[in-house]
């Protein structure tokens, strides 16, 4: 009997721990199987196959050029390291054309038999990307400062090397600026007191380069920086006082003889505020200086060439913003912060299913058009011309009356050589059959070293009584067209031709007319070696010099003036789709127009009126139960009566294979769409996390995407890499790649990386980044080009082409207002369409738009957290929809960014233009409305939009017509599947073996 009952006590214990254990497994199956987007993207996995059909084709549309596939392992890994290689040398010439000389008094290019003391934290651990989703540690191939010199035979100071190799260093990910990180931020740079005497002693005779390094991220803008500066109260780009100490120091070796020369490199996404760097370069301390960005895998090597001319190598790069002595002396500072809602959180609390913590944030764009050079450049001939009060001290800095030198230290478009340029011959040339000017000018070397130049084409529109009745504004100069010259030999003159399309002399006006008009009055086209000294020729051109006040005489022959009559029909239906007519789209973005929020006396900024709208303070909002009813999500809509359900599940016979190469209109996309479950359409329109769900029902195979704003970021489980860093890189910043002002250079380094992802199995990449430099201290500004919107677009634009080379998709990000990463989730920004369209869209337009769809650059698009006003940016029909798909003629894929699972509502989503979202979701999200012909019918149009996009990717590289594609269990969900199975079976087991002991204990004691 004893026997019996340790029998059942034991079939007790086995029964429970099989059950707990099937248990486990069974619910850790439902919940990763809910998250299997997360999974597989972890694990590498699809839950897809390609079954061969019986054909033998093999159809290879994007070939790479190297040999990736070949069955021969040695052979594959040397392709990898072929590819790495090159991809090194790509990232080198987009480093040595796009850093920045900022001034040279004669120092640059260095003697390479001097010996380099490489000083600050910064010089041994430099910046290669920011932080964030576009992180890359490249650290295993990454090359040195001291690696780079050493490489072309100069000597570096290695004591003072080994000196910092022995701290604990700052690098990318331990000074990320990211979510939860808190507190603030910190450059970190060394003390002086922990320089011993024998590093001191090492710097004799040895030539100075001192390096100051910022890195940004995701998440937060770079404004305070209270651990180590000056006074607790200095931001982020500002020096601190160990960086203070140091170049006091510097200066100290300088004028002793210690250090012959001191050349400063700024190694940094966002610029340095130059206030105290000025008195350095003032006193004689720093001789030269250099802006490199953020440098990329191997940017280190160009840096070092470029400071030695190696090779002849000069620097060509220009600046692709503002650089102040003070950051808060643009305008779009004052209102650049964190802001909430007065009254939000009773209204929150009388609403809590509807409105989160996040909604009761906004920013206004108070400042207009006036962003970057457009306000600096602006105010500056106004006060040549003694108008709009532009002499005041509102805005001024010092508190005196405002002066252009006293802002501005290096204007946009600056960027000097070891070689001096000189333009004439400017002749401009109007085609009224293409509509569009021809701009030409010769460019003659006329210094001692061959180089290349920029040459940078700048437009002036009549600023007409018109605008200042109705509140429409001009910035004095806009840049409009430029050119990267090829070397120019010493002595040799280059004839430079621009193209400037007439559109650009289109003025939106969101008031009268409510489209794009031109005005009647004289116009001008200028060129300069940057915005400045464009502006100066214009106001010669006008008759204006130094007595004037002007900072220098311009040259009149470099300005061009025609005059134009008024049209205010040409543009008013959009240049990409002549059926659409233009109008004003985001007037619930306009604070002006939009009348669900109370202000205070707000005004934009206006150059009529500069004192009286220039912005001191945060605009000020307050909460309004209109506001609070905008804010909601999951909103009720109504159904369409002349929606119908689609059809699903017919036998076509067709595949995806088989109409790829259809145009979009065509009836084939109908059928193949028509094949499609319910289900199928539901699943892809709802996840899209770093993937394109495939289709079993089209024989379309998953697509994987990954983020990649400076280069493809998946860092560990490369399908072909045989375990080694070979496509692990990071391609230089966005203000390097915009500095290089060359296109064709750009697009060359996107078909790298397009490379890079056909490698590695990837078919979509999160970027490039589009948003702008609204300010100085925007926290992703290393993702974005410029503070310009014309020299984004246009580089973006060649990026894409690029990246698409090898049937890889570029999601452009983020669409739209995402320029600040305070409060970036759901943040409302309030912005007048005229600016919205002329500064904030006009990248998107320029890479999204084609009169013929098939040149488009990009072919996806990732929306942004942030808020047209109230309404979220991905589910604003107006920009989604009447602008980017009809205006623009666009049908390309439009993801959400990370979706938070909070206010980025999937119904509001679909039915207004969010083709799919980058988050874990099922189909189920739709479930609710699925009988639903509205609903049905955008499931179905988003759909088109991502299976027509798909069909023209790498993903049909071997699928040919007669393919399948079939649903197969990825490995983790058959081993969950086994394992949860096989516990069941020994739980049941185990149960019968206890109820037989029961059984037998209870005969026994009858």
């Amino acid at each position: 009997m004893m026997n019996v009952l340790k029998k059942m006590k034991l079939w007790r214990i086995l029964t429970a721990v099989f059950a707990v254990l099937f248990a486990i497994f069974l619910a850790g199956y439902f919940v990763l199987s809910n998250f299997s987007a997360a999974v597989n993207m972890f694990f590498n996995t699809k839950e897809y196959k390609v079954v061969k059909g019986g054909s033998g084709e093999d159809p290879i549309y994007f070939e790479s050029d190297y040999e990736f596939m070949s069955s021969d392992p040695d052979t594959e890994i040397k392709a990898g390291e072929d590819l790495f290689n090159e991809d090194a040398i790509m990232i080198e010439r987009i480093e040595e054309e796009g850093a920045v000389l900022l001034w040279n008094d004669g120092a640059l290019p260095l003697d390479k038999s001097k010996k380099i003391s490489l000083l600050g934290r910064g010089s041994q651990s430099l910046v290669e990307t920011g932080s964030g989703s576009g992180w890359i540690s490249s650290s295993a191939r990454s090359a040195t400062l001291k690696s780079a010199f050493e490489a072309i035979d100069v000597s570096i100071n290695q004591t003072l090397w080994n000196f910092y190799n022995g701290k604990p260093l700052r690098t990318e990910k331990n000074n990320a600026c990211t979510e939860g990180s808190g507190g603030n931020l910190s450059v970190g740079e060394l003390p002086w007191s922990q320089y011993t005497s024998t590093v001191k002693n090492s710097f004799a005779n040895t030539t100075a380069v001192v390096v100051l390094s910022r890195t940004g991220g995701e998440y937060r803008d770079l404004f305070d920086n209270g651990l180590d500066s000056v006074d607790g109260k200095g931001n982020y780009l500002a020096l601190t006082k160990a960086e203070i100490d140091l170049l006091d120091n510097v200066r100290n070796y300088k004028n002793d003889g210690t250090f012959d020369k001191v050349i400063l490199l700024i190694n940094s996404g966002n610029p340095l505020q130059l206030d105290k760097i000025a008195e350095y370069k003032n006193d004689g301390t720093i001789d030269a200086a250099m802006y490199i960005g953020e440098v990329g895998t191997t940017g280190a090597n160009a840096v070092a060439k470029l400071l030695v001319a190696e090779d002849g190598l000069a620097p060509s790069g220009h600046l692709t913003d503002t650089w102040t002595y003070n950051h808060n002396s643009a305008p779009a500072t004052a209102n650049d912060g964190d802001y909430d809602y007065a009254k939000y959180s009773s209204f929150k609390d009388a609403n809590s299913k509807t409105l989160v913590e996040r909604q009761g944030e906004y920013m206004v764009y108070q400042e207009g058009i006036y962003v970057g050079y457009r306000y600096f450049e602006t105010r500056y001939e106004d006060c040549v011309l003694g108008v709009g009060g532009a002499n005041s001290a509102v805005g001024s800095t010092n508190g005196e009356e405002w002066s252009y030198s006293n802002e501005v230290a290096f204007p946009f478009g600056h960027g000097e050589s070891y070689t001096t340029f000189s333009y004439s011959d400017l002749d401009v040339d109007y085609s009224s059959r293409k509509s569009e000017y021809e701009i030409s000018v010769k460019v003659k070397n006329e210094g001692e070293m061959a180089a290349k130049d920029v040459v940078e084409i700048y437009l002036q529109k009549p600023y007409t009584q018109f605008d200042i009745d109705n509140g429409l504004e001009q910035s004095s100069v806009q840049l409009v067209g430029f050119a990267k010259t090829d070397e120019i030999e010493v002595g040799e003159t280059a004839t430079v031709t621009v193209t400037v399309d007439e559109k650009y002399l289109t003025t939106y006006d969101d008031e009268v007319n409510q489209k794009y008009i031109i005005e009647g009055g004289d116009y001008y086209f200028a060129v300069g070696n940057d915005a400045h000294d464009a502006l100066n020729n214009i106001l010669a051109a006008k008759g204006k010099t130094v007595a004037d006040g002007m900072t220098a005489n311009g040259n009149a022959e470099l300005a061009n003036k025609t005059t134009r009559s008024e049209n205010l029909n040409k543009y008013a239906y959009s240049v990409y789709n002549d059926k659409v007519l233009v109008t004003n789209q985001l007037d619930k973005g306009d604070l002006d127009a939009y009348s669900g929020v109370a202000d205070e006396n707000f005004a934009y900024l206006s150059r009529n009126a500069w004192s009286e709208t220039y912005p001191t303070s945060y605009v000020k909002l307050t909460m309004t139960q209109q506001l609070a009813n905008d804010l909601t999500w999951d909103k009720a809509f109504e159904e369409d009566p002349a929606a119908q359900m689609p059809t699903y599940g017919a036998s076509n016979g067709l595949t995806i294979a088989m109409v790829k190469n259809e145009p979009y209109e065509s009836q084939a996309w109908d059928d193949l769409l028509d094949q499609m479950t319910w289900e199928e359409q539901a699943l892809m329109c709802s996840n899209a996390y770093h993937r394109i769900e495939g289709a079993v029902s089209i024989l379309l195979d998953q697509c994987m995407t990954e983020n990649g704003p400076v280069g493809i970021t998946k860092r560990s489980d490369f399908p072909k890499a045989k375990g080694e860093d070979y496509i692990h890189v990071a391609y230089p910043c966005g203000p390097i790649m915009g500095g290089t002002w060359n296109v064709e250079l750009v697009e060359e380094m996107g078909k790298h990386m397009s490379e890079d992802m056909l490698y590695t199995g990837y078919q979509g990449i999160y970027g490039p980044g589009l948003n702008l430099h609204r300010t100085s201290f925007g926290g992703r500004n290393w993702e974005y080009p410029s503070e310009d919107a014309f020299l984004s677009g246009a580089i973006g634009a060649a990026e894409c082409r690029g990246i698409q080379n090898k049937g890889c998709t570029a999601y452009v990000k983020h669409y739209a207002l995402n320029d600040t990463e305070t409060n970036r989730r759901h943040v409302g920004i309030w912005s007048n369409e005229q600016a919205t369209r002329e500064i904030y869209l006009l990248p998107f337009e320029m890479v999204f738009a084609a009169e013929d769809n098939d040149e488009a650059a990009a072919s996806a698009c990732m929306n942004s957290f942030t808020r047209v006003g109230a309404t979220w940016c991905g589910a604003s029909p107006e920009l989604l929809i009447n602008i980017l798909r009809k205006e623009w003629n666009w049908t390309g894929i439009m993801i959400s960014d990370w979706d938070t699972n909070e206010t980025m509502s999937k119904i509001d989503g679909i039915l207004n233009g969010t083709d799919s979202f980058d988050g874990n979701n099922s189909a189920s999200v739709y479930s609710k409305w699925k009988d639903s012909p509205t609903v049905a019918q955008a499931l179905r149009t988003a759909t088109k939009h991502i299976i027509y996009t798909t069909a023209h990717t790498n993903i049909m590289n071997g699928i040919s017509s007669d393919d399948r594609v079939v649903s197969a269990l990825p490995w983790w969900k058959s081993a969950i599947i086994t394992a949860f199975s096989t516990f069941g079976v020994l739980a049941i087991g185990s149960g019968a073996c206890l109820t037989l002991s029961i059984i037998k204990n209870k005969k026994e004691n009858i």
